[in-house]
């Protein structure tokens, strides 16, 4: 039989009536509180379940980072004993009180001070824990907003920043409802300690609520590790110029051998692939061996958008990159061009320095396709081209 036990802390740390009937119900359960903090309550087994009274009483002018109790505490405490109460456990500007008599003097009687207390502590701890915890959740809101705009797609495809971002969106709501609900019964209490002389019970987040936002946050947590990338591995290497170079051989939903109906058996097949919540990435290369630089390459990345609304921004972000390809001053831009012999429902060509290049985007319905074509000069038939609309155009 365990002798002690440990239990998450689901209480709003103003909520001293909440906290008071859960200590009593442990108490007639055989479950005495050795300690209490903002995220843990620990228990000790007692010989024999006693119903015990519990009182929490916060000291103006301490905080959770003194070490010792102050003067008034101490003086608190002897007029306490001599009622009956006794000390359970403190962190300093919060004491635990229990009492056999359950019609002993009550360790506070003025709710108008206990409301006062409550929120003088609160400004020197759990608010400045509030606050720093909301600027924190805002800043790294603020760095994800800042790289989307940067590299939107690198952004989109790492489950580890979708995953972050969302979880400090899910605390930065939690923060300012956990702020609002306080400063409503602030209000609230004052004006009913003031006119009904009795003190406001708080309402602290239901245990549902609290365990569904720790399950969202571990799923969470837990899709941010899945291995949504698959790195390709050579199958062999060769040498050239006293250099090695490795080869692959993977499969790949579009090669050179497909579009100019050629052997292609010295070739290189690589795909790389990313995954994540919103985008998928294709990234493949069919390239000949480097010192058969003549022959005719193609290298290719297809972005699937999950989420409709992305598509613009995958669109755009392809485009852009194709447009600082070149890091000069020489003028470039990506015409448009005609779309319907690559089976897609728009087609942009690079022009660098006002020369067409064998570089394009292409739009397919949930897919956006970057292409490089590169080796030989290349022409293209309309059956050639249409390749691309079949593989990547479903």
């Amino acid at each position: 039989m365990k002798d002690r036990k440990t239990r998450i802390n689901l209480f709003a740390f103003y909520d001293k009536t909440g906290l008071e009937r859960y200590l009593e119900r442990q108490s007639a359960a055989g479950w005495m509180v050795d300690s209490v903090s903002s995220l843990l309550i620990r228990f000790h087994r007692m010989e024999q379940p006693t119903p015990y009274r519990f009182e929490v009483a916060f000291f103006a002018g301490t905080s959770f980072f003194d070490s010792d109790p102050t003067e008034e505490q101490l003086r608190f405490e002897d007029r306490r004993m001599e009622t009956g109460w006794k000390i359970v456990t403190q962190n300093r500007p919060m004491s635990i009180y229990c009492n056999t008599d359950p019609e002993a003097e009550p360790v506070e009687t003025d709710p108008t001070l206990q409301v006062q207390s409550i929120n003088q502590v609160a400004q020197h701890g759990a608010l400045m824990g509030y606050y720093l915890l909301l600027m924190l959740s805002m800043f790294w809101l603020a760095v994800s907003i800042r790289g989307y705009f940067h590299d939107p797609v690198e952004e989109l495809l790492s489950n580890y920043r979708l995953v972050s971002l969302i979880i400090f969106i899910f605390i930065w709501v939690a923060i300012l409802m956990g702020l609002g609900r306080y400063h409503r019964w602030h209000k609230q209490a004052l004006k009913i300690a003031a006119t009904e002389q009795r003190f406001l019970e708080p309402k602290s987040f239901s245990k549902a609520s609290v365990r569904l936002f720790i399950v969202v946050c571990a799923v969470l947590v837990v899709l941010q590790f899945l291995p949504f990338r698959f790195p390709s591995k050579p199958v062999s290497y060769y040498e050239h110029n006293g250099a090695k170079y490795p080869v692959y051989n993977d499969e790949l939903p579009l090669t050179v051998g497909d579009i100019l109906h050629i052997e292609c058996e010295d070739y290189s097949s690589q795909i790389l692939k990313d995954s994540s919540l919103l985008l998928k990435r294709v990234e493949a290369d069919h390239s000949p061996r480097i010192f058969q630089n003549y022959l005719p390459g193609l290298h290719y990345t297809v972005i699937y958008v999950k989420l409709p609304c992305l598509y613009n921004t995958v669109k755009r972000s392809l485009l852009d990159d194709l447009k600082n390809l070149f890091d000069d001053e020489l003028p470039k831009d990506c015409i448009l061009v005609d779309a319907e012999p690559w089976g897609a429902e728009e087609a942009y060509r690079l022009s660098y320095d006002g020369q067409l290049m064998a570089r394009y985007v292409l739009c397919y319905k949930h897919a956006v396709v970057s292409v490089a074509f590169f080796g030989s000069d290349w022409t293209y038939s309309a059956e050639e081209t249409a390749v691309f609309g079949e593989t990547f155009g479903k």
